[in-house]
């Protein structure tokens, strides 16, 4: 029972559901999640995502806990980054926790701390939203305290594996090959149709990772890419706009905006607001197009998801051709792949953007610092020290954990939300 990423299952995923399958699926979800976890909240919650035809992230969800609970079943290791609280409000979050915590004993140490760090961070966004500021503090102290176990147990790990070599290159290698099943010919059309709904010269979109490694390096669509990524700038695009054009164009099935949240803390407690970074659109022929916002901060451009953040420098845009239609990109393509993939010009057959982006960073929300500790994990699973410690020093660059003192292991600081406005 291992989930195998590929275009063909993110076509179904993606695409409308009649109401027999979402009804049939939600009742399965139900019962299989009340069986796995005893948790009636948890599946009501599961049974509702499927049946408001959230098929991916349930699916997701699904197999998260059929892995860590009692069957057993699939691996621990497959979807490695998945944050498995996200949707969830706070007393859904409240019972994930619980459960979590009762099955420390059954899982492996850093698999149950792990789970523990993601459940606390999104406690601590949800009573935040509900401005249950000592409830928020408390779980933000009991979130460091087991990111700090976390990071000595880590170190350990680290210190026994240090003359140990990668068992791979680094983030971008892959154990096994992926057939290139992206449908093109499908993403021409749903590039043209963005293109005839959102004219250039209007909307000013331009390609983005995936989408612009194509262009740069192969002059078409990427074989092993499963959607097309577009950016607006954010200080000139009306979002809104954006999503009722979409909404209303029958070439797309369906629309959805992510936000990121971004929390501070200061004398009077945890604050917290909501960024939107990306508006997601379904293509009739089950293409996903991701317009991203290009947000400006401190001389950097960045665009995101719930807990990605990607900086790059700022970018001169130009014109360029994409199966016939008119696409700005970077002009300077060799930096900007350069910052986000480091050797862009060797082919990647099966990539994550949780784990092969050089120019990823930690947004200042907790999901996304969980989504750090999940990649030192993954870097010492993986057989990658050297990984290991280029994640860990980017989050000290943040100033997110603290320098090690003689003898001491990493530790966080208690102050990084304070201090993110004075980095530079």
């Amino acid at each position: 029972m291992t989930p195998s990423k590929s275009y063909r299952l993110l076509h179904y995923l993606n695409r409308q559901h009649s109401v027999p399958e979402r009804a049939v699926l939600a009742l399965v979800g139900w019962l299989g999640c009340a069986l796995v976890t005893g948790k009636p909240i948890l599946a009501r919650q599961m049974a509702t995502e499927f049946w408001q035809d959230n098929f991916k992230d349930a699916l997701r969800r699904a197999y998260w806990y059929a892995s860590r609970g009692w069957p057993g079943l699939g691996s621990r290791t497959s979807d490695p980054f998945f944050c498995f609280s996200d949707g969830l409000d706070l007393r859904e979050t409240e019972v994930l926790l619980d459960w979590v915590v009762g099955r420390d004993a059954a899982l492996p140490a850093l698999e149950a701390a792990s789970a523990r760090v993601v459940s606390l961070a999104q406690i601590v966004h949800q009573s935040a939203r509900q401005q249950h500021n000592q409830k928020a503090l408390q779980a933000l102290e009991d979130f460091h305290d087991v990111v700090d176990q976390l990071l000595a147990r880590l170190n350990e790990i680290r210190a026994n594996a240090r003359e140990a070599e990668p068992a791979s290159t680094g983030a971008n290698s892959q154990k096994k090959e992926r057939e290139g099943d992206f449908a093109r010919d499908d993403a021409e059309q749903a590039l043209k149709d963005v293109a005839r709904l959102l004219p250039l010269k209007d909307w000013g979109w331009t390609a983005l990772s995936g989408t612009f490694l194509g262009i740069y390096r192969e002059g078409d669509f990427l074989p092993h890419d499963f959607d097309i990524d577009l950016g607006l700038r954010a200080n000139t695009t009306d979002v809104e706009q954006l999503k009722q054009i979409l909404h209303a164009a029958p070439e797309f099935d369906s629309v959805r905006m992510d936000t990121q949240y971004q929390l501070t803390r200061n004398s009077d407690g945890l604050h917290i607001t909501t960024l939107p970074v990306l508006v997601k659109a379904v293509h009739r022929t089950g293409i996903a197009v991701d317009f991203s916002l290009l947000h400006e901060d401190n001389s950097v451009w960045w665009h995101g998801s719930m807990m990605h953040r990607w900086d790059h420098s700022p970018m001169d845009l130009v014109e360029y051709k994409l199966r016939g239609v008119t696409i700005l990109g970077p002009r300077d393509g060799d930096r900007y792949l350069t910052e986000g993939y480091g050797d862009w010009r060797t082919p990647v057959k099966e990539f994550n953007c949780s784990s092969g982006r050089r120019n990823l960073v930690v947004a200042p929300n907790l999901l996304s610092l969980s989504l750090g500790m999940k990649r030192l994990i993954w870097h010492l699973q993986q057989g990658d020290p050297r990984g290991y410690d280029q994640v860990l020093s980017d989050v000290r660059r943040q100033n997110i954990v603290q320098p090690e003192s003689a003898g001491q292991p990493p530790a966080i600081n208690r102050n990084w939300l304070q201090s993110r406005e004075s980095q530079p």
